[in-house]
């Protein structure tokens, strides 16, 4: 009888030492590893990407393709106008147009022919389409449109990659892994328990789902279940502590949902970028490069590992071997295995980088073609802006105010134009007539250079489009030269067509 009540005493023994194995987890014990992985988590859900550039480089290259084309004429300009809404075989049969704009030219023809369509009714676009360019103005104009379509086509190339869509996917895969990996998020895989999902750190190998995303490591860490009962592990949560008392293979994506926002509050700014991503996946390592275990030999485990670890992770609160972790596996002799979501997010952090890089460099391209873009405008309409014709001069003398006499007069040929026009000639703004108007100051230098000028008529050289104006043109010879001007040589159209056939081989 003796013997009997002895064995129903060790029984007893037995059963509560068993239900101690199993109680739940300490409160707090995980509050220093939660707040590791809320810096990831919070990096990643707050990573700021380049802000999307809004760019003029269609309308440019629009201005560039319409200034093209009237490098072959009026009547190729007329054709290519006629047609710019049918097919490259509806143009004139053996016209400079016909073979200029084949095959990949024709799109950048019909770019040009639509743009110019649309301002029939624009003085300057006529102007374009009546012009006779010398060989100077048209080598200059062919060889600014090919920087613009370079410029634009490199621009393009730039703000395709600063809007980078795959970093916004590697940040989602991050927190909360692929799309199967999310329909099973829980404490414990289906037909597995909590310790080989979250791992065993008596052996090398890492738990089943250690690593595969943040929300299951939080969950890890964090979560309920009949096995850990402890809703305070990773400390006092509020109305975001995991509430899960069902089995561990019960899908836990509310208790997710709430441990990401028991993540947000301690979020110290609104956005984070690539350092900070980094920063906190340095604290992350440096935390799991501890060892634990009373043998100090269990390394890259994140949660508190009670005993020799012999039997964590599996979400008991045994003084020898439980607790509530994530062991993402260990063997001395061989490198690391890789952790999927922090994988992720280096990768991420690097092309949030290249991003910002091309984000700048596209700035600068498209800075660039609009430079070039007022250049293409000053050659084709032959206006200049004293900031690209002035040169330096002593204030008050005659080489002065003659500059300003020409800055005068160029204010004045500019009608029709905005306000923004205008002050990019660096001119004033006449709003009731509509046209540019000389700043203060630059009439009175026009009127004490009128008679100095007078007879000086060298200047009407540049306006003179044919040999026969160049002629006419009266005033002081040049030394070695027998008329006022130097013959003005065109371009032959023959010359002209070979100059736009390369221009297309871009």
């Amino acid at each position: 009888m003796a013997a009997l009540k002895q064995t129903v005493l060790l029984l007893a023994l037995v059963a509560e030492t068993t239900q101690q194995a199993r109680a739940a987890v300490s409160a707090g014990d995980n509050t220093d590893a939660f707040a590791t992985l809320c810096l990831l988590i919070n990096a990643a859900q707050t990573a700021k990407m380049p802000e999307k550039a809004t760019s003029k480089a269609e309308e440019i290259l629009d201005f560039a393709a319409a200034i093209n084309i009237t490098l072959d004429g009026k009547e190729a300009v007329a054709d290519l106008i006629a047609n710019s809404d049918s097919d490259h075989g509806k143009l004139k049969s053996g016209s400079p147009q016909k073979t200029n704009c084949a095959g990949d030219a024709w799109t950048f023809c019909k770019k040009g022919a639509t743009k110019l369509k649309g301002l029939s009714k624009n003085t300057e676009a006529q102007e374009w389409m009546t012009s006779q360019y010398t060989a100077a103005e048209s080598k200059l104009i062919a060889d600014t449109v090919q920087q613009i379509v370079e410029t634009a086509q490199e621009l393009e190339a730039q703000a395709a990659q600063a809007e980078d869509t795959t970093i916004a996917q590697d940040l989602t895969n991050a927190l909360e892994g692929t799309e199967d990996q999310r329909n099973k998020l829980a404490t414990a895989y289906a037909s597995d328990n909590r310790q080989t999902t979250c791992g065993a750190t008596a052996h090398e190998r890492p738990g089943k789902a250690a690593g595969k995303s943040l929300a299951q490591d939080a969950l890890c860490l964090c979560g309920k279940s009949t096995s850990q009962t402890e809703a305070k592990a990773c400390g006092d949560l509020g109305t975001n502590a995991p509430t899960n008392s069902n089995a561990d293979t019960t899908v836990q994506t509310d208790d997710w949902a709430k441990l990401k926002k028991a993540c947000q509050a301690t979020q110290s700014s609104k956005a984070s970028t690539a350092g900070d991503i980094r920063a906190a996946i340095a604290v992350f390592s440096g935390k799991i490069a501890k060892a634990q275990g009373t043998g100090h030999n269990r390394r890259r485990v994140l949660g508190k590992l009670n005993g020799d670890g012999a039997n964590g992770c599996d979400g008991s609160n045994s003084a020898t071997a439980g607790g509530s972790c994530v062991y993402y596996g260990y063997e001395p002799a061989q490198p690391p295995a890789p952790i999927a979501w922090l994988t992720l997010l280096n990768q991420a952090a690097d092309k949030i980088d290249k991003a910002n890089q091309a984000a700048a460099k596209a700035y600068a391209l498209e800075q660039q073609l609009i430079s070039l873009n007022k250049t293409l405008a000053s050659i084709a309409t032959r206006t200049t802006t004293t900031s690209t014709t002035k040169v330096d001069t002593q204030p008050g003398t005659k080489q002065d105010k003659q500059q300003e006499t020409g800055k005068q007069k160029e204010c004045e040929k500019h009608t029709d134009k905005t306000e923004q026009q205008c002050k990019s000639l660096e001119c004033d703004y006449d709003a009731e007539n509509k046209k540019c108007k000389p700043k203060p100051g630059t009439e009175a230098a026009a009127a004490a250079t009128g008679d100095e000028s007078a007879g000086a008529t060298t200047d009407k050289c540049g306006e003179a489009k044919t040999p026969e104006a160049s002629a006419k043109v009266t005033g002081t010879k040049h030394e070695g030269k027998n008329a006022v001007c130097g013959s003005i040589i065109l371009m032959e159209r023959e010359k002209l067509r070979q100059l736009v056939a390369l221009l297309f081989l871009l």
